[in-house]
């Protein structure tokens, strides 16, 4: 995202200042600033209700951004969903090196509704997807445990599919058939890994663990660590129910744009 907002403001350096493209940084820190004075003054429960709104919306929001990618593109665009959203290894205290993405033999699966769970995809094959549509449109959608694999990120309540991504988006489209994700339980990070929208940093250093895929993800991640720390409750149903107080705030983004 980065790279193309730096080449379109290049290619339009003769527009005024107001015109060009905000850089992610700025998205996030101003998206952060409005939750921060939303839940100032706040009741722990609003606030809890107040951050569900946030993470509901920007789920949505880019889940359609994502879905619709391969309409509004040319044939072979270079618009990737990448199979790894948060990074790969991060760091304790101690420097142990951890993983959110579960070792092989120790995953946990949960079943995700096409129809009802927020699933991110990118179809990128014009005529599969067709295919696909017109298919799952006439029948019905087979959960494939070999071909349809998938990601799914607790405290964000996101599913992120990285293969049989054309038949997925037309059973989502048609909101029907279920598959089996991984789950990746997100809490594990908060203490370790913070963002600043542009990139991942361990907490601990302020070295540089990996770029972020969007700056939404990133506005999410450490949305869904404040509401981790209220205590609020992170069933995949509407609804918080609080359990415990926090008085920790946002962490000062480490770049200035």
């Amino acid at each position: 995202m980065l790279r193309k907002i730096l080449d379109w403001n290049r290619q339009n350096a003769d527009l005024p200042e107001k015109q060009k493209l905000p850089y992610p940084g700025v998205e996030y820190s101003r998206a952060l600033r409005l939750v921060e004075s939303w839940l100032e003054n706040e009741t722990q429960e609003n606030k809890v209700i107040l951050i569900d709104f946030v993470l509901d919306v920007l789920r949505q929001d880019l889940k359609m951004d994502l879905l619709t990618t391969i309409l509004y593109r040319e044939e072979h665009f270079e618009d990737t969903l990448p199979n790894y959203l948060f990074p790969s290894h991060y760091y304790n205290e101690q420097g142990d090196c951890l993983e959110i993405y579960p070792a092989k033999g120790k995953e946990r699966k949960i079943r995700i509704d096409l129809a009802d769970d927020c699933v991110w995809v990118m179809p990128w094959r014009r005529q599969s997807l067709k295919d696909w549509v017109l298919n799952i449109f006439k029948t019905d959608f087979k959960y494939d445990k070999d071909n349809h694999m998938a990601y799914y990120f607790t405290h964000i309540n996101v599913c992120q599919v990285y293969n049989g991504t054309h038949s997925v988006s037309a059973g989502i489209a048609h909101r029907k058939g279920s598959i089996e994700a991984i789950e990746c339980d997100l809490s594990r990070m908060f203490d370790h890994v913070h963002t600043d929208g542009v990139a991942w940093y361990n907490a601990h250093d302020g070295s540089k663990l990996g770029d972020v895929f969007d700056f939404r993800l990133a506005i999410m991640y450490e949305v869904a660590k404040l509401k981790y720390r209220f205590g609020g409750d992170f069933d995949r149903t509407i609804g918080p129910k609080v359990t415990r107080s926090s008085s920790s705030i946002f962490p000062k983004t480490s770049k200035t744009w």
